[in-house]
Parts: structure tokens; sequence; C-alpha cells
């Protein structure tokens, strides 16, 4: 049974629903708690910390890194983190400002294959999420506008990786990330590994999760919709070989299937989350 999905998008990053619109999800399908973990910011939390006292919902500050490792993009939750913390914040602000720049510089670029398109038409389609401005909102402006009929096809065709408006991301090291979120008294848990591009079942992977876990990391996201039943079994194996916390959620951007959101498709009960806060320090 899912008592907790920790892993949500709000439109303070590339999710489409507001923290209240969350709460009011959480509440309708009967959740106890959740975590908000949106890309690189912690601009929702304060809003949600409100909102716990309205809908008495318990509610965990958290945030998902993108990190680099080896070559390797890899994502790292954050849970139970002090987002006020100095480290944390010195940080993310100058993850802002580098997705300001990344995004100037494709906008720049579809400019010159005769896209009409602006920075201020991109942060506005933003909104809320404007510390987070990303590909996304870029491409939400390009379907708006006409020129593509999905959001898939904007990726497809001009934003993925060896495609010709993309441009490198900003990212921490991911043995610095997990540092950071030590520093800022959160639990760092690995997001979605079976699901990230190069990794698989085998013994480099488990030598990657035993690095990991000598450097802090604290616990894996096990239950996630990128990761089969096989996945989900190996992983706890792994998990207990090398005792770290078992975590899970729906990674909801918002999306609507079969007629509803995909809050609470996935998560962990309140035995896991128990075992996860008593790392809280």
């Amino acid at each position: 049974m899912v008592d907790y999905d920790l892993h949500i998008h709000s439109n303070f990053s590339d999710g489409k629903l507001n923290p209240r619109q969350i709460f009011e999800v959480a509440q309708n399908i009967g959740l106890t708690g959740f975590s908000i973990t949106d890309h690189d910011t912690v601009g929702a939390i304060d809003e949600c910390l409100f909102l716990v006292n309205e809908y008495k919902i318990d509610f965990i500050p958290g945030l998902e890194l993108s990190t680099d490792f080896n070559g390797l993009e890899v994502h790292l939750l954050g849970y139970f983190i002090d987002h006020k913390n100095k480290f944390l914040c010195e940080f993310l602000e100058k993850f802002k400002n580098a997705r300001f720049t990344r995004a100037q510089e494709i906008i720049n670029i579809l400019k010159n294959m005769n896209y009409d398109i602006s920075l201020e038409e991109v942060i506005v389609e933003a909104g809320n999420n404007y510390d987070s401005i990303g590909r996304p909102h870029i491409a939400r402006l390009l379907v708006k506008k006409g020129y593509y009929k999905e959001l898939q096809d904007v990726f497809k065709i001009l934003l993925n990786k060896n495609r010709p408006a993309y441009v490198e991301r900003y990212k921490i090291n991911l043995l610095e990330a997990i540092e950071l979120i030590n520093l800022a008294k959160g639990v760092p848990v690995l997001a979605h590994p079976l699901g990230l591009e190069g990794m698989c079942r085998n013994s480099e992977f488990e030598q990657f999760i035993k690095t990991l876990t000598f450097k802090g990391l604290k616990g894996v996201e096990i239950f996630h919709p990128m990761h089969s039943l096989e996945d989900e079994k190996y992983l706890k194996v792994l998990a207990k070989k090398y005792g770290l916390m078992v975590t899970g959620g729906s990674d909801c951007h918002g999306n609507i299937k079969d007629n509803k959101y995909q809050i609470g498709e996935k998560g962990i009960g309140l035995k896991e989350i128990n075992r996860l806060r008593s790392l809280v320090r």
C-alpha cells in the first residue's frame, strides 16, 4: 500500500500542478504524506509548509539534483532537507543562473533556425517556476505557437542530446551533491537508478552503489514507473546488502493518465517512511 509518494514535481520546476493542487489530489486519494522534489529548486517548500496546517497531510521537504558521474547524468533526491541551509541556497542560486544562461543559448540557436521565440516569452511560460527555467518551458512554448503538435516532437527534433538546439547543462558532481544534501541535514537518495541511461543490473552497477554508499548515500529509489518488477527485486537485495533505505514515488509532473493524475501510483508505506525519518539529524 502506498502511504507516501516521495517523488512529485510542482510548477516550481517542470510540473504542471501548483502546491495546493498537489495537496488536493493527495487528500482525495488518501495519501498520508508526500514530498515535492522539484528539479534543483526549493521554491515550493515554504508554501507547502503553510498548506500542511490546512490539509493535515504530512509533507517532507525535498528536491532532486541533476548531477554528473563520470560523464553520466544521475539524479539525486534529498529528503528532510533544511531548505534555508546556506550552502544549499548558494548552490541553487548558481544553478538558477546557469539555467538562465542555458535557456538563452538554446533560444539564440532557435532564432538562428528562424523560430520566433524570446527569453521573455519563455519566462512567462515558466510562471512560478522561473527559477528552474529549462527545455520543457521552451518546448511548451513552441507547441503553443504551432510549430509542433506534441512536446515529445520538440525534444526529438530539436532539444534532445545530439539534436541541433541541445545545449549541455550545468551539473554538480554526484559525490559533491551527496555531500551537499548531508550538509543541509537531509537524507541523500539515488533516484530511479535503473531508469538512467547506461545503468543496468550488473557487477559494475553494484560497485557504483557500493562506492556511493561509502561516500554518504543513504537510500535508493526502488519503486518508480521506470523500474520493472525485476528491477525492484534486484534493488531491494542491493539496498539490504549495503544498508540503504528504500524509497519510491510516482515522479508525477501533473500529466493525466487514464483520467487521473499519477500521484500515489508509486511510493512507500509507513514502515519505510519511519526508517527514513530515523536518519534525520
